[in-house]
């Protein structure tokens, strides 16, 4: 079992659940208040016990195997470079990876930062083999996202057992399904009246959004490990769909 928190990432062992080992330690000799990197999730590998990936807030997306070391400093990066865009400290923020996945039995792996979801090959490390926006329409809204705290917001992901549909969440109660065979998007808003409303996005580009409700917002969803049921989760209220 793997578990984490700001500056640690744990594996814990069955035979001897008190004495967990320190996979990945980030803050050294340091004090925590001098730490600049955090980590933001982690996740074992579905079949080796000796893979482990993990994220942090400065977009850093790192692969570690135990067999060749211990020491986090030896990991797979995987760095999604921002291109020509000038780097700020609202660039660095929208980098930082909140949620991710192993699938394809671990051959790929999926990722979610504040604007996109990513798909990886474990393999190749230069870049993404897929790369989906997400919140198109939020990009001209970002320093007023910052202004209400908005920007830290952290939404999950979740793959299909198939591996074939990444699910993950979005503002104004809505949420995504990207099918990766088809390489079709689709947008779902949340209706308490059971009346789910769903439109495509074509070209993976979203409208500039008139108006958006931060409070209203899917933080959290899940996929069953074995059906293609899918649950989400809005303020107080629980969804479950049927693929």
């Amino acid at each position: 079992m793997l578990s984490s928190d700001d500056v640690h990432a744990y594996l814990w062992g069955l035979d001897n659940p008190e004495r967990p080992y320190v996979a990945v330690d980030l803050l050294g000799n340091d004090k925590i208040e001098d730490v600049k990197e955090n980590i933001t999730f982690s996740k074992l590998h579905p079949t080796s016990d000796s893979l482990f990936i993990y994220g942090t807030n400065k977009g850093s997306l790192k692969l570690s195997d135990l067999r060749i070391s211990s020491q986090s400093d030896n990991a797979m990066s995987f760095k999604s470079e921002m291109g020509s865009q000038q780097k700020n400290f609202i660039t660095d923020m929208i980098a930082s990876y909140s949620s991710g996945e192993f699938m394809r039995n671990g051959k790929y792996i999926a990722t979610r930062d504040y604007l996109t979801v990513k798909v990886w090959d474990v393999c190749n490390c230069k870049k993404p083999v897929q790369s989906v926006m997400i919140q198109e329409g939020v990009k001209g809204k970002l320093c007023e996202m910052f202004e209400n705290e908005a920007i830290f917001d952290k939404f999950s992901l979740s793959c299909s057992s198939d591996s074939n549909t990444i699910v993950t969440g979005n503002y104004n109660n809505s949420f995504h399904m990207l099918d990766l065979d088809s390489n079709s998007h689709t947008q779902y808003e949340l209706n308490y009246k059971k009346a789910t409303l769903s439109k495509p996005v074509l070209n993976a580009k979203m409208p500039n959004l008139p108006k958006i409700d931060y409070l209203r917002k899917t933080n959290a969803c899940d996929f069953n490990p074995k059906k293609n049921i899918a649950a989400v989760a809005s303020l107080n209220c629980f969804f479950i769909y049927s693929m």
